[in-house]
């Protein structure tokens, strides 16, 4: 039998997408939208002898275009620093097959991974032109680092949440928690301080749910080339 598929999102609600689609699993661990935690994740699911490392979850839009719900498979992952992982070329082929096959919009192409959030779009405009990157999320570079370390194949999908148009409020900045939940009391407490960005909150809820949405439908469309072990 196949070795497990280690999985690391950055949010709870990432994880409870993902064990619907295809049940509940050791194998599947939450980040807390922490770098250094996905890299601790990453680790112990090598540990624990997982065949391969995927992240998924939702990013960032970076290149102009991409709206909430699409759906990005990453060919390589890039930072700021220089770094850049390739995603598993044979892994890749499958997944991209498949999504073809069965009639699912994939992007394929660059992602950028950053330790902290990119908020504006004049921010994401230049982050674009710099890297090239479609979009960007906090914890694929780390699971790519610790692959790459491991000598593990590694694949990153993400639905995008946010366009590269959109500047994400102040007040949603660092209120997830270690377990991957928002912690309401300090959303609260930064609308409290910026009373006019609640305006902006419909819409990004409504956004992220699209993005979740899209992960479900790749988890169930593309299940058996993701997490049926390798």
């Amino acid at each position: 039998m196949a070795a497990p598929v280690g999985v690391v999102t950055g949010l709870h609600a990432e994880l409870r997408v993902l064990q619907k689609a295809v049940g509940e699993t050791p194998y599947a661990l939450c980040a807390g939208a922490s770098s250094a935690r996905a890299a601790e994740l990453a680790e112990h699911l090598s540990d624990a002898g997982a065949s391969g490392l995927i992240s998924f979850g939702v990013a960032g839009g970076l290149a102009p275009g991409l709206q909430p719900g699409d759906l990005v498979v990453a060919e390589r992952l890039i930072t700021g620093a220089g770094e850049d992982y390739a995603a598993d070329g044979a892994w890749l082929e499958r997944i991209t097959a498949e999504a073809k096959t069965r009639g699912l919009a994939l992007l394929s192409g660059p992602m950028l991974g950053s330790d902290q959030a990119i908020r504006g779009p004049e921010a994401k405009r230049q982050a674009h032109v710099e890297s090239g990157a479609l979009a960007v999320d906090m914890e694929s570079h780390a699971v790519a680092r610790v692959a790459a370390a491991q000598g593990l194949p590694f694949l990153a999908i993400r639905a995008v949440a946010d366009s590269a148009q959109r500047a994400l409020p102040q007040a949603a900045q660092g209120i997830i928690g270690p377990d991957g939940r928002p912690r309401t009391a300090r959303l609260m407490l930064g609308l409290c301080r910026r009373p006019w960005e609640i305006r902006s909150l419909p819409a990004l809820r409504r956004d992220f749910r699209r993005a979740l949405d899209a992960l479900g439908k790749a988890a169930t469309t593309l299940w058996k080339p993701l997490f049926g072990g390798l």
